[in-house]
């Protein structure tokens, strides 16, 4: 058989792989198709789908320069502190854990601000913020509570962002920018 005849029949094997010099397309994945909606502080939006979802509505930001609780036995910052206050409502039908795992900041530049969890604790302990944080508390549904996240972060530009509770959720997520801190 001729070499033109076997490249012809290769051609026809019936692979996927692309032509020679041409780049494989990238596969989508469920990741790919989720997006970032945006919201504006006050507006309320639902985090997740079906049994697992959440309205959320940032009510406020306090930025916090020096600690939170006390100068001798509270937290001080590396940066600054940024506690975002939150509405939170379980619009689903299961009993959900609210913790800080699915809650961030994002800055400029896309890196993500984990919260930091003793400042988040001793929150209500300081008279600034007339607020609980949030820990890991059960959410029934049809309950509303408002708590508070705390981040400590370099100044400058953030946006709040929420992902979707379930572990498995294709559900996009949603963001509200804070501007500068």
């Amino acid at each position: 058989m001729s070499t033109a005849a076997v490249t012809a029949l290769a051609g026809c094997a019936g692979s996927d792989a692309p032509p020679d010099g041409e780049a494989a397309a990238p596969e989508e994945t469920a990741m790919d198709e989720q997006e970032t909606l945006s919201h504006a502080i006050g507006e309320s939006f639902v985090v997740g789908d079906g049994a697992e979802s959440i309205r959320y509505r940032v009510v406020d930001y306090e930025v916090i320069e020096d600690y939170i609780f006390d100068p001798d036995f509270g937290e001080t910052p590396d940066g600054v502190f940024v506690a975002v206050i939150l509405e939170m409502e379980n619009v689903g039908e299961e009993s959900l854990t609210i913790s800080s795992e699915i809650l961030q900041l994002a800055d400029a530049q896309d890196r993500q601000f984990d919260a930091d969890t003793a400042a988040s604790i001793f929150i209500e302990q300081d008279p600034r913020v007339d607020v609980e944080g949030i820990t890991f508390d059960q959410l029934q549904p049809g309950l509303t509570v408002t708590r508070a996240i705390v981040f400590d972060v370099p100044p400058g530009s953030y946006r709040f962002v929420a992902e979707p509770a379930g572990v498995f959720s294709g559900a996009d997520e949603h963001a509200v920018p804070l501007g500068s801190v």
